[in-house]
């Protein structure tokens, strides 16, 4: 025996407890941020659809990019349109204030998880200190400081508490949004000297005044992108990881762009605002003909953007390849009315660890996608070869990342990154790759499960008819629904641009 239950994304833990309670079955939850997990968990190639017997999956799963091929695009005379997805990526490179400050904060990190043969309980917490820095340094200067001189107020010694935490705070989760806030706890734990307080004194100093659109090239190179989307008629979303690159965009954008684009409605929604305000003030966005969006990944899952917006910019490449996808599904998702959708990956070409989460991690999973129309899960834990491969490059100064430009047939400029003189990130490289292909060829047998090319559209097209003879056609449905609240029930109902709106008095209280 075995049960699929498709149900809305909010529904699947229910729907997984009342199965459990009811039937006594366990089922396993299949969504975008729980499909990889579950596939590490199986030994050879078999699919998640074919292992497991009780499946509880998200209808946004099903309907969303990963799964448009394998449906049927017009059922019996009716439409059911999905966008194309234009994706590409940006590439810029720091200024020459910028390059010289990440030199300096680079060399910094590196001296900080440095070996100290005395102190070796405090690598993790010191590492962990050190890719927050440059996480957040390279978001935005606003990210950098705010984690800067939280520090500096406030920096207590780290005790061996700390050490009993496993999971990387400064990572991606794979489940679930983490939140938004700039990592400061993180740092805070390091005991910092006197000197490397003046230091970070310092670096909050420089950064301030590289908090412009002159000195900072990943703010303009945004600029220019958005600039180019308004005037060819996309109205766009832009993600960023942390709510001061948020706001630090928004404020630096809004009016340069305003001068361009006078009647511009653009809003920057964060998890400062609670749930029910972001619906709302993105609900009103709709009355501007151009709007854009700034916000954080607390809005990549839950809140659907496609009535609004038809473009992604991810502002800071995402660390979980999954998280790619639920900001891109936010905008290209069924229900869009645009033709197209653009999706670009903004990415620092002089940037280390831009090159090794864009290299390693994302241009796979895309290369996969564009060549079989296939979202392929990541197969790995994509925090864990992060960390392997920083580690290694903070740790030794020798190893490089080799970049060079080629013109694609598009003209656009794509940065290839060369690992060839570091071992490290080029067997991780090869290790993804290899899995990814491997799990690329198991989903395109698992899309079988979901395909409708065995149904045989004649045969029940009649029983469908008799069905809709019997309840009625939507048509048939409203005007029954309308009529009666207020020919029966005397309820006065008034017609609305985006449906009915009803006044309740007269309604019966309910049971």
């Amino acid at each position: 025996m075995r049960i699929f239950t498709v149900c809305l994304p909010h529904l699947c833990e229910q729907w997984q407890a009342e199965i459990q309670s009811k039937l006594d079955l366990e089922t396993v939850i299949i969504r975008s941020n729980t499909q990889a997990r579950l596939d590490r968990q199986i030994q050879g190639d078999t699919s998640v659809y074919d292992y497991y017997p009780f499946q509880v999956i998200s209808i946004d799963f099903i309907k969303s990019d990963t799964r448009r091929n394998v449906f049927i695009e017009k059922w019996l005379g009716e439409d059911t349109p999905f966008p194309d997805r234009e994706a590409f990526e940006w590439s810029y490179e720091l200024g020459k204030d910028y390059a010289h400050f990440f030199d300096a904060i680079l060399d910094f990190t590196r001296k900080l998880i440095a070996p100290d043969p005395g102190r070796a309980e405090r690598k993790r917490v010191q590492y962990w200190t050190a890719l927050a820095l440059l996480r957040g340094v390279m978001s935005s200067p606003a990210a950098g400081i705010e984690m800067l001189n939280t520090r500096l107020s406030n920096i207590p010694t780290a005790t061996n508490e700390d050490e009993s935490v496993e999971i990387n705070p400064v990572q991606d989760s794979e489940f679930g949004f983490e939140g938004d806030y700039t990592p400061t706890q993180v740092v805070e734990r390091n005991d910092w000297s006197s000197h490397q307080r003046q230091q970070l004194k310092q670096f909050a100093e420089q950064l301030q005044q590289l908090s412009n659109i002159n000195s900072d090239q990943k703010l303009a190179s945004a600029g220019l992108i958005l600039e180019d989307w308004l005037n060819t008629g996309f109205n766009p979303v832009v993600f960023c990881r942390y709510i001061a690159t948020a706001n630090y965009v928004g404020n630096q954008l809004v009016s340069i762009l305003k001068k361009k684009f006078p009647k511009l409605d653009l809003q920057v929604i964060t998890s400062e605002s609670p749930d029910e305000l972001r619906k709302q003030r993105i609900e009103d966005m709709a009355k501007s003909p151009l709007r854009i969006l700034i916000a954080t990944d607390c809005l990549s899952e839950g809140i659907n953007l496609q009535e609004h917006f038809t473009g992604v910019l991810h502002y800071d490449l995402p660390w979980n390849p999954n998280r790619l996808e639920q900001r891109e599904g936010r905008v290209d998702r069924f229900g869009q009315m645009a033709p197209v959708v653009k999706a670009c990956l903004l990415y620092g070409a002089d940037n280390p660890i831009d090159g090794i989460v864009l290299d390693v991690i994302l241009r796979k999973i895309r290369e996969i996608k564009k060549s079989t129309g296939i979202n392929v899960p990541f197969p790995e834990d994509s925090q864990s070869i992060i960390d392997t491969i920083t580690q290694s490059l903070l740790l030794n100064p020798d190893r490089k990342i080799v970049t060079k430009k080629v013109s694609e047939a598009n003209r656009q400029q794509l940065t290839l990154f060369d690992f060839s003189d570091f071992d490290e990130a080029a067997a991780a490289k090869e290790k993804v790759s290899r899995k990814i292909d491997q799990a690329a060829e198991r989903e395109k047998v698992s899309r079988g499960i979901f395909a409708q090319n065995a149904i045989k559209a004649h045969e029940i097209e009649a029983d469908l008819k008799e069905i809709d003879e019997a309840i009625g056609d939507p048509f048939a449905v409203e005007s029954f629904v309308t009529t009666t609240l207020n020919n029966l029930l005397g309820t006065q109902v008034t017609r609305t641009q985006k449906g009915y709106r009803i006044v309740t008095a007269n309604l019966p209280p309910t049971a």
